[in-house]
C-alpha cells in the first residue's frame, strides 16, 4: 500500500472493530443474533428501504469514518416515480429500478475515491439489479481484491469510463448496492478493500438505525 496510507487504513480497521463490538453485544439470550449482528452474520442481509435523504446519507461514510481524507462534496436524490421492473423493460439500465441514490467522495495525496449508494425497494430488486451489474462489469477486467469483511460477497474490476482509470469494487448487502471507486493513484486493492469495509460498516450501521 503506498505511503500515507496506514492512518487510512487505521480508520477502516477502526470501523470493523466498531462492528464487532456492536455485534458482540446484539445477540439476544437464546443466541439469536439481532440488530447490526444479524446484518454482520447474514452478510448484510437488510430489509430497510434507503428511501429518504436521511438515511442515505447516514449509509454513506463521513470524515469522523474518513481519517486522512479531505471531503470533496456528495449528493443524494431521491425518485419521485420509482420505476417497477416492468416499466423499465429487459434492456434498460441495470439501476432503472433504484428508488434513491446517494454519493460522497473524498481525496487524499493525489489519489480519490468515491462511494455510491444505490437503494431499492426490497431486496429482490437490490439482487435483479445487482446480478444485472456484475454482468455488465464482466466486460471489463477483474481485479483480484480480498474479500470485504461482514459482507457476502463483491466483485471488482478495473474501467475507464472516459477519464482516469478506475477500480471498482461493488457490494450488495440487503436493499442497497455499494460500490466504491478509487481514481487518480495507485488503485491499489488492499485499500479498495480497506475503504469498502468502512463503506459497508457505515451502511449496516444506517440499515439497524431507529
Amino acid at each position: 500500500m503506498r505511503s500515507g496510507s496506514g492512518v487510512r487504513a487505521a480508520g477502516a480497521a477502526a470501523a470493523l472493530a466498531v462492528l464487532g463490538v456492536l455485534a458482540a453485544g446484539c445477540s439476544s439470550s437464546g443466541g439469536a443474533a439481532t440488530g447490526v449482528a444479524a446484518a454482520t452474520a447474514a452478510g448484510g442481509d437488510f430489509g430497510t428501504v434507503f428511501g429518504d435523504e436521511q438515511r442515505l446519507r447516514a449509509g454513506l461514510p463521513g470524515p469522523e469514518s474518513m481519517h486522512g481524507w479531505t471531503p470533496r462534496g456528495g449528493n443524494t436524490h431521491v425518485a419521485d416515480r420509482p420505476k417497477n421492473a416492468d416499466g423499465c423493460g429487459a434492456d434498460a439500465s441495470w439501476d432503472c429500478t433504484a428508488v434513491a441514490d446517494g454519493r460522497a467522495r473524498f481525496e487524499a495525496d493525489g489519489e480519490s475515491v468515491t462511494f455510491r449508494l444505490e437503494a431499492f425497494a426490497d431486496r429482490a430488486g437490490a439482487q435483479d439489479a445487482c446480478r444485472r451489474e456484475a454482468a455488465r462489469s464482466a466486460a471489463y477486467r477483474t481485479a483480484d481484491v480480498p474479500p470485504v469483511a461482514g459482507t457476502a460477497g463483491s466483485h471488482a474490476y478495473y474501467r475507464n469510463a472516459g477519464g482516469p482509470d478506475g477500480l471498482y469494487l461493488t457490494l450488495c448487502p440487503g436493499t442497497v448496492i455499494a460500490t466504491t471507486t478509487l481514481e487518480h493513484g495507485a488503485l491499489d486493492t488492499g485499500e479498495a478493500q480497506h475503504l469498502a469495509e468502512v463503506f459497508a460498516a457505515q451502511i449496516q450501521k444506517a440499515a439497524t438505525s431507529s
